[in-house]
């Protein structure tokens, strides 16, 4: 798939998101980070990135992506940079493995997908790597829904589900409702032994109680093993 597993690469790649942003720094010593990015090439590890990740915030970096920066440099979350763009069937692979892409694509100049350029571009995919690890119960819940989407057998394509695959990091509920919305729109009715499969949608829908996301939430987790 093309995945670039060098600390040495997600270092660059970093470094270069963080450098786009440098002017926005909102910092109590603005010189310490001018002499900080004059020394990239001086650093051996990747702790000091680390703690300036920690100790500084970033003027129109969503927290979400900072977060997803550091804990990406700390090797706390499986991130996995790509110089290429994943196919929505690499991503549901990948998500179904309890990972998540970050796409560093610095030869490509302008709009790429609808974002502006590579920088726009890498923090979608930081705030999306956020929404998957934040949370250690949903994190297992979405793996274990990945996993369970890969192995159904749907004839379905189109950009909806090119975005179920790989773009919707959300409550497994949140995801069945979109899945049996777009299954309906395709008159494919499938029953599925997913608890409280067939009142999703429904009227009655809204007034679930919580512990029926509960129950789904728990079927999920059981996937991911």
């Amino acid at each position: 798939m093309g995945f670039i597993l060098k600390k040495l690469s997600e270092i660059e790649a970093i470094i270069w998101f963080i450098e786009g942003h440098k002017d926005n720094l909102i910092s109590s010593d603005k010189g310490r980070f001018r002499v900080f990015s004059r020394n990239w090439g001086n650093l051996k590890t990747c702790q000091e990135i680390s703690i300036f990740l920690k100790s500084n915030r970033i003027f129109r970096l969503s927290q979400k992506a900072q977060l997803a920066l550091s804990m990406w440099i700390d090797g706390q979350w499986p991130i996995l940079l790509s110089l290429k763009i994943p196919s929505p069937q690499e991503m549901l692979e990948i998500q179904a493995q309890g990972k998540r892409i970050v796409s560093w694509l610095p030869h490509i100049k302008g709009p790429i997908l609808g974002k502006k350029n590579n920088w726009e571009f890498m923090l979608h995919d930081l705030m999306h790597a956020e929404r998957f690890f934040y949370s250690p119960e949903l994190y297992k819940a979405q793996v274990g829904f990945f996993r369970w989407l890969e192995k159904q057998a749907f004839e379905i394509s189109g950009p909806e589900w090119d975005y179920l695959r790989s773009d919707m990091n959300t409550h497994p509920l949140h995801a069945l409702q979109f899945l049996k919305h777009l299954l309906n729109c395709k008159e494919i009715y499938t029953d599925f032994n997913v608890p409280h499969w067939d009142i999703i949608n429904s009227q009655e829908f809204s007034h679930l109680p919580i512990s029926y996301t509960e129950d789904i939430n728990s079927y999920f987790k059981s996937y991911s093993g």
